[in-house]
């Protein structure tokens, strides 16, 4: 602690009290080849993830609902402005588009939630407490819509959150660049996977 009572980088991703979340690493979000800027975080984020485990720090999936996410009527007012109501008749790949890229492990938990952030009508914040967490380390996607939002609300609720830029994205590298700025200057902190790894390991 400095003399501002403030904690050091170091001293916020102790694993005692550290958790990694990964914040919608699925189909839809991170599959095929129209999506190269998410998809290509997915192998990182495993590699990632193998690390921290092994300093038992725990790993949150967060997994948006997409048939309950197409049910809320501000939702589906952005989705069919946007030109994208064709989503809206087909429920046939639901199932497909929420599965997770990523398989968890027994010991990492899966927190499903509804809306763009981890927290809002979830028992997110709960979990948290209840482990003692103090930290989150967020990965995943998009980094400027559910990343940032989740974020956001984890600094409202007292919880120090670093992003790592180099295990989120957007399908927007500008979008990417601006949400990293505004979380490091108004929500959390951001660093990269190196920085994190090189104090678990030190």
């Amino acid at each position: 602690m400095d003399e501002f009572g403030c904690p050091s980088f170091e001293e916020k991703i102790a694993p005692v009290h550290t958790a990694v979340i990964v914040v919608d690493v699925q189909n839809i979000f991170c599959s095929g080849e129209l999506k190269p800027l998410t998809s290509g975080i997915v192998s990182p984020i495993e590699k990632f993830l193998r690390t921290a485990r092994k300093y038992n720090v725990p790993v949150i999936f967060i997994k948006q609902d997409v048939t309950a996410f197409k049910k809320s009527p501000t939702a589906r007012e952005i989705i069919v402005r946007n030109g994208k109501a064709q989503i809206l008749k087909d429920n046939s790949m639901d199932e497909w588009a929420g599965e997770l890229c990523i398989k968890p492990e027994q010991t990492d938990i899966i927190s499903p939630k509804t809306a763009y952030s981890a927290f809002f009508n979830t028992p997110f914040e709960a979990t948290l407490n209840s482990m003692g967490i103090k930290t989150i380390i967020a990965t995943g996607c998009a980094t400027n819509v559910c990343v940032e939002t989740t974020v956001r609300d984890a600094f409202m609720r007292g919880f120090y959150a670093i992003v790592v830029k180099d295990l989120t994205a957007s399908y927007d590298a500008k979008q990417h660049e601006s949400a990293l700025e505004n979380i490091n200057t108004n929500f959390g902190e951001v660093r990269s996977s190196g920085e994190v790894l090189a104090v678990w390991e030190s």
